[in-house]
């Protein structure tokens, strides 16, 4: 091989590598972005507890989301209260009222995103009328073991929506394809007869889940 033909490879590969990391890197910064227009409430609860997420939900007079989140870094199951600024003193009275022995503060944003894996993500409407526990209780994230693996299943709601509903929305990351097809298949089988939107542009759902509207559209 001389050395222009070497030169040609070395070169390749470099243009290849930054281009690599460069669309990585933009889709860290979308899937870890901080939501700084609203607040972010860690909430201490079991499973039992978790159910009365439903309650909250229906009586919330302003836009709310509940998550139920694992890190990428942990395998333990966490919940999570987020709504804007505007609206951080009325979140906090409503989960107190709801769970009053429950432990409630402000948190740093989560993080469910592998840097170097694979991600996806769907999206789900149901019914408000018909919201209830076992919505809730239905999400198994058992699936996600392993350091690396991440997942967060939000509902959220807009009390002047107009249509009545509560949208979920489920991101998730792994190292590989593989855990994450294992991941999503365990997911989704909470919505098993729901209709599950999930576009071949995921930038769809990330900009939905990290806007202002994204707290409850």
């Amino acid at each position: 091989m001389d050395q222009t033909t070497l030169l040609f490879f070395v070169v390749t590969f470099l243009a290849f590598t930054v281009i690599v990391v460069a669309i990585t890197a933009g889709a860290i910064r979308r899937m870890t972005y901080k939501r700084t227009d609203a607040v972010v409430f860690r909430i201490a609860l079991d499973r039992e507890s978790e159910k009365k997420a439903v309650q909250m939900m229906k009586k919330a007079t302003f836009p709310l989301a509940f998550d139920i989140v694992v890190q990428h870094l942990g395998t333990k199951r966490e919940h999570y209260v987020v709504t804007d600024r505007e609206h951080e003193e009325k979140a906090l009275a409503l989960m107190k009222d709801i769970w009053p022995y429950a432990s409630a503060e402000i948190s740093d944003d989560y993080l469910v995103f592998h840097h170097g894996g694979a991600y996806d993500a769907f999206r789900v409407t149901l019914p408000f009328d018909d919201f209830n526990e076992k919505d809730i209780t239905a999400v198994e994230l058992h699936s996600v073991n392993e350091i690396g693996e991440g997942a967060v299943v939000r509902f959220f709601h807009d009390p002047s929506d107009k249509e009545g509903k509560i949208n979920v929305l489920a991101l998730f990351s792994a190292p590989s394809q593989f855990q994450l097809r294992e991941i999503e298949s365990a997911i989704s089988e909470a919505f098993k007869g729901r209709k599950i939107y999930s576009p071949r542009d995921k930038e769809e759902l990330f900009r939905i889940f990290n806007s202002p509207e994204g707290i409850a559209r």
